[in-house]
């Protein structure tokens, strides 16, 4: 009797052995599952997309990743023809010889905002200093349609709301006069394309936006065809 209770103990020790020993293999096991699992995750590399790179795959476009401190390509825009001297000159500081292409890309609007013709162009000019007294300088005297020659543009719009948003707006400088009309109109406009921004350059672009109204610095898209993506690829200035 005491020889059997001998053996029993003896197996039930050696049974709890192994069930300690298969345990710690299985934790063991997991555990590097998961060292492993995290390792082909590495979360700290995991970052968002962009706008534009999911335009570009859902348009079947090669997707670059972006790498954070290489020089990236940046575009600033839209800016109508009526500023394009004046975004060349905010431009000239930048020295950016080669690296500053341009291309253009055509709106069609629904909507303007305007001031009714003045009857004559010496009263237009009188009308266009009253608006740059009140710090208005976006606008242009009508002159190439006879319907509304020497009448004041103050913008082209996609939608009557955002003719009306821009109207308020002008309304608060003191602007009284400016009304929304219906007028479709296609507009050509550019925008200015840096090659190789650094971080440096692509936090100076960022300040044009408030310098254009309307205009935003984005990386770059695919330039649309035509003559103007040929001059712009050459690196020609509108």
């Amino acid at each position: 009797m005491y020889r059997a209770m001998k053996w029993i103990a003896i197996g039930l020790l050696l049974a709890n052995l192994g069930f300690a020993g298969i345990t710690q293999w299985f934790d063991q096991r997991n555990a590097e599952d998961m060292q492993l699992l995290h390792q082909q995750l590495n979360p700290e590399s995991i970052r968002l997309l962009t706008a534009q790179e999911v335009s570009a795959l859902a348009s079947g476009g090669i997707l670059t990743p972006r790498v954070e401190g290489v020089p990236v390509c940046m575009e600033w825009g839209p800016v109508a023809e009526a500023e394009l001297a004046t975004a060349r000159g905010l431009l000239v500081p930048f020295n950016l010889g080669d690296r500053l292409i341009a291309r253009d890309e055509v709106e069609r609007s629904t909507h303007w905002l305007y001031m009714p013709t003045q009857g004559n162009r010496q009263l237009a000019n009188q009308k266009a200093t009253e608006l740059k007294q009140l710090g208005i300088e976006q606008f242009f005297i009508v002159q190439d349609d006879p319907t509304w020659r020497h009448a004041i543009h103050l913008g082209a719009f996609r939608s009557a709301e955002a003719a009306q948003l821009q109207l308020e707006k002008l309304r608060d400088k003191g602007v009284r006069s400016a009304q929304v009309g219906v007028r479709e109109t296609v507009v050509k406009k550019w925008w200015f394309r840096v090659r190789d921004a650094e971080p440096a350059l692509v936090s100076r672009l960022g300040e044009l936006k408030s310098a254009i109204t309307a205009t935003d610095v984005r990386e770059c898209m695919p330039a649309a065809g035509g003559d103007a993506a040929r001059k712009a690829n050459r690196g020609e200035m509108p």
